[in-house]
């Protein structure tokens, strides 16, 4: 798994963004702590390669609340 992840960073500095994008969704829902910083980076990597910033931001805000219960996108 930590090839598979520093070959999706080689290629994102690379400004090929598809394999971190899709390997950091994967480690997303695979749901391992050992991985949710890879799959932050990863994603977060992807949506800004892509112009995809609000993405990005929603990604962080995620993390950083991962394990509350629910959330009040609203108030």
């Amino acid at each position: 798994m930590r090839d598979w992840i520093a070959q999706a960073l080689a290629e994102l500095a690379g400004d090929k963004p598809a394999y971190a994008l899709v390997l950091g969704r994967e480690l997303h829902w695979f749901d391992n702590a050992d991985y949710h910083e890879a799959a932050l980076t990863l994603l977060t990597g992807a949506y800004r390669a892509l112009d995809r910033s609000a993405l990005a931001e929603i990604t962080e805000v995620h993390y950083a609340n991962r394990d509350l219960r629910s959330v009040d996108v609203l108030g």
